[in-house]
């Protein structure tokens, strides 16, 4: 089904009448749901860049295929893990994941979450597509990060780790949340359901209950996708007080999406500062930037402001300074290790702040850790109704992850628009055991 989008006057901030109707905006529909589109100009004429010449440079790919190329990148680091552990290295394969607008091209190219998609539209001077979920993701996501590192024993010290635990759990090591479902093989389950379970379970046994809620994406334009991305970030976040189990007893039906409105955009910031309050006994144990905060709260506020008033000047002059280029200095030579300096390709903007909590960042540094939009944890899947069982410890990866293109002919205003695309995918480790829809399973006695 095709975009119908009606025509739409090119706002002009000199107009009293169509800045009027800037304020307002129009709401339209499309495949995935409807989206508000707030029409804001800004102060020069910057001409978009031809859709066919970006499809050149990017190929569209699948979540598969993304996924192949992010275990790719991380085949050295994941070795010298195995290898210091004292494990045989066994690379992921990619098994099930979301697919809601997967019939659409999703582009890929490196772990930068957020910053891939923004980047891109301002270089080409196209729209942006975008949600309360793309902004609140990249926050709870460095936070959940921050917490599963402070209470990693042995990482920051073991008073910091217990203050963590103790803030959390009453409980010592890891507790098991089992989730069972009416499925047989992975491609069967209703996962919008299964991480639901692990979430309630996850706010049920946690001291803090509101740090769990607080987490997840719960706007209206929260999609199903949206959901699973931000649950898997809460399990990661509590991974070293739970281990998490999905075992498949034999059923399953699909996951549902929505898109939503306007007050979801105020609600960031509130979410923000409930979770700062929540969180605040530890605190001082996170590795967060001193003013992580503060930026976030000013970035939420600014997108609140977007929506609510596009004509605004503050509002223009927020969005001109989304991402810049400038030079960076280092010291030259070999490794930084000669004479002098040199300068160096970087981005500055408030978009680099906010994803990685630096002021700067190098060209060549862009796709760092800092800057990930995503977040892992093991879950051990059993399958009870084999004979004899099968059991393998997955690797649940969610978060942000590529952007989609929609062309021109899809927008309000003839221009092609990105949208930062949020995923879930399950890893199983190569050569896994366990049963696959349309496989033969040698050895294994299917008893129903």
């Amino acid at each position: 089904m095709k975009f119908q989008f009606p025509k739409l006057k090119r706002i002009r901030l000199e107009d009293d009448d169509t800045a009027s109707t800037a304020s307002t905006g129009s709401s339209f529909s499309g495949d995935c749901g409807s989206y508000y589109a707030v029409d804001m100009k800004l102060p020069w004429e910057l001409p978009p860049s031809d859709p066919a010449k970006f499809c050149q440079a990017w190929t569209p790919l699948s979540l598969e295929q993304r996924m192949k190329n992010l275990e790719r990148s991380q085949e050295m680091s994941k070795k010298y893990e195995a290898h210091r552990e004292g494990k045989v290295y066994r690379p992921d394969e990619f098994a099930v994941g979301s697919s809601t607008c997967e019939q659409d091209q999703i582009f890929f190219k490196q772990d930068t979450g957020l910053w891939q998609c923004v980047h891109e539209a301002w270089m080409n001077h196209w729209n942006l597509r975008t949600s309360p979920d793309d902004w609140w993701h990249p926050v709870a996501c460095r936070i959940a990060k921050a917490v599963a590192s402070a209470a990693k024993e042995g990482r920051c010290g073991d008073k910091t780790s217990q203050k963590i635990r103790d803030f959390f759990v009453t409980h010592q090591g890891k507790e098991t949340i089992s989730v069972h479902i009416d499925a047989q093989y992975l491609e069967d389950a209703d996962y919008e359901s299964v991480f639901q379970q692990f979430s309630s379970e996850l706010e049920d046994r946690i001291k803090v209950p509101e740090y769990a809620e607080l987490m997840q994406g719960d706007f209206t334009t929260t999609t199903a996708n949206h959901k699973i991305a931000s649950q898997i970030n809460l399990m990661s976040s509590l991974k070293e007080f739970f281990e998490y189990k999905l075992v498949f007893m034999g059923c399953g039906i699909k996951a549902i999406e929505m898109y939503g409105n306007e007050s979801d955009w105020g609600r960031l910031d509130e979410k923000l500062s409930a979770l700062k309050k929540t969180i605040e006994p530890i605190l001082g144990h996170l590795r967060l930037p001193r003013d992580f905060w503060e930026h976030a709260s000013k970035v939420f506020q600014n997108l609140a402001l977007t929506r609510k008033d596009p004509t605004n000047p503050e509002v223009i002059e927020f969005w001109s300074q989304v991402i810049t280029k400038t030079q960076h200095w280092e010291p030259g030579g070999f490794y930084g290790m000669g004479k002098g300096k040199k300068q160096v390709d970087a981005y500055d903007g408030w978009l680099v702040q906010f994803l990685t909590g630096q002021s700067v960042i190098r060209k060549r540094d862009v796709g760092s850790e800092s800057m990930s939009g995503l977040n892992a944890v093991p879950v051990k899947v059993e399958m009870t109704w084999c004979s004899p069982p099968v059991s393998e410890v997955t690797n649940v990866i969610g978060g942000t992850m590529g952007f989609q293109l929609h062309p021109g002919d899809r927008t309000s205003n003839g221009i092609p628009s990105l949208q930062p695309v949020h995923m879930w995918a399950m890893m199983i480790p190569g050569g896994s055991k366990i049963p696959r829809r349309g496989n033969n399973h040698q050895g294994i006695e299917v008893s129903l």
